[in-house]
């Protein structure tokens, strides 16, 4: 200290304290060293810790009031640059701590009230800020306005504000993620997205929010993947399925609609090539071939109405070639006829007509039963002018 070394000194008077904490003089001569560091606010606590264990001592009495004027001068310095940062609360403490150090500080007085009165009204706008944020659903912004007082004027007011901020946080998120499961309900997954993407912007923290965009996001992927590979493939109809999933999930995915345009015009042609063979193959004769081509129509479009068309044809023709020819009883026949000639030889033509309509039945081409009919019922008209039915 004699060698105006205050810093060794400081260090010494320190260790002195350590050893024996009730020495009035080593607090006394470190505050002297700590006032010559301008470090005035530890320097006032060793003179106070000195005067304690000494009032008497008139020299660490007069040391307190220039140090602590110092440190007061020190402490307003910091407490107006903090007004200036707006950190209010915290330049209050700081204005207020300067008035402990000197209470007839008039700046510290001034100050002290200043920096309250900017605290009250730097906390109204705020909360104000972060309810109008709230009243228009902005609800990362009233989040970052309500973070933003808590830092600067922690207290009630602001702990209040934030609490309210979570919970509208939380019950938006809560609708949203209800129109997200709405919309992939409806397998808008594009829709779904959107909105899922808003919840963990609003609360990242969210691990089930975040599951399910990535699950929303795999599911578009999947299903891209299944589309091209059947497409490769040549599976036509479920690479139709896959792109109108596609559409479905976003109905303003360029790609997705390009996919089903180019996969509807080559199900047109595979469609009408295969109509075409099944016509060719009914030409020849060869319908179970033409079974197999039409029913590959179909597979390619289900609902094509001339493949419809021509599958009824081909059933029919198939019925027609598989139907086995009925097998005539010719004496029975020849029974029935015979006894249509007896009724016509007596003037029984109705009755003759009846029995040659069942020779029909029996058999169905014998044309001399029909020839027969059509006599009998001429000669019926001419007798009584009227139509046989």
């Amino acid at each position: 200290q004699g060698r105006d070394k205050s810093g060794p000194a400081e260090e010494m008077f320190a260790r002195a304290i350590s050893l024996k904490s009730s020495d009035a003089d080593a607090h006394f001569y470190r505050g002297y060293n700590l006032s010559a560091l301008e470090r005035y606010e530890e320097a006032a606590d060793e003179f106070r810790q000195a005067l304690k264990l000494n009032p008497e001592m008139q020299k660490a009495k007069g040391q307190l009031e220039v140090a602590g004027k110092f440190a007061s001068e020190a402490a307003i310095k910091e407490a107006d640059e903090m007004m200036g940062r707006g950190e209010y609360k915290t330049a209050e403490l700081k204005f207020r701590k300067a008035l402990l150090l000197d209470p007839s500080s008039p700046e510290a007085k001034k100050g002290a009230k200043e920096a309250s009165e900017a605290l009250t009204k730097d906390t109204a706008e705020r909360i104000a800020r972060v309810r109008a944020a709230l009243g228009k659903a902005e609800f990362a912004k009233a989040r970052d306005e309500a973070k933003e007082l808590a830092r600067l004027n922690p207290g009630p007011d602001s702990e209040a504000v934030n609490r309210e901020v979570r919970e509208e946080t939380a019950q938006a998120v809560k609708e949203l993620m209800a129109q997200a499961d709405e919309a992939e309900g409806r397998e808008a997954l594009s829709e779904a997205i959107f909105v899922c993407e808003k919840a963990v912007l609003l609360d990242p923290s969210n691990g089930a929010h975040t599951e399910m965009l990535r699950r929303l996001r795999g599911k578009i992927a999947e299903e891209s993947a299944r589309a091209k590979d059947a497409l490769k493939d040549g599976k036509l109809a479920a690479a139709k399925k896959s792109y109108e999933k596609l559409v479905r999930y976003d109905s303003g995915d360029a790609d997705a609609k390009a996919g089903l345009a180019s996969v509807n015009a080559r199900i047109e042609q595979e469609t009408a090539k295969a109509i075409a063979r099944a016509h060719e193959s009914i030409a020849s004769g060869d319908i179970e071939k033409a079974v197999a081509q039409i029913n590959r129509a179909l597979e390619y479009s289900p609902q094509d109405a001339d493949a419809l068309a021509l599958r009824r044809k081909i059933a029919q023709k198939a019925s027609e070639v598989a139907a086995p020819a009925a097998v005539v009883d010719e004496q029975e026949v020849r029974r029935v006829y015979l006894q249509g000639v007896e009724h016509y030889t007596k003037g029984e033509l109705a009755e003759a007509i009846a029995s040659w309509r069942e020779v029909l039945k029996l058999d169905p081409k014998n044309e001399k039963a029909s020839s027969n009919i059509a006599r009998a019922e001429d000669k019926l008209k001419e007798a009584s002018g009227k139509g046989v039915k």
